[in-house]
């Protein structure tokens, strides 16, 4: 893929992860990226893995949305920051 495609919401978040995209970013200040590898888990809960600080955390869909308690995936998204990169 050559240009990053920006995600949504959380159902093209989903759709994407299910058609076997897994790189994502979040665009941050300047060239600044926080990088993401994304899966879905028979559960159907997210597991992320954040590439900048070899952190992982598996989050259902409301963990993803709400806020900045558990991600900045949601926040991202909303503001039109969230960009899969595979």
């Amino acid at each position: 893929m050559d240009t990053p495609i920006q995600v949504t919401d959380l159902a093209h978040l989903r759709k994407l992860v299910e058609d076997g995209h897994h790189e994502f970013h979040i665009r941050l200040n300047g060239p600044l990226i926080s990088r993401k590898e994304i899966w879905l888990l028979t559960d159907g809960s997210f597991e992320i893995h954040n590439c900048n600080d070899d952190s992982t955390q598996t989050l259902t869909d409301i963990g993803i949305m709400n806020g900045n308690k558990f991600t900045n995936i949601g926040p991202a998204i909303e503001l039109g920051a969230f960009y899969c990169e595979d």
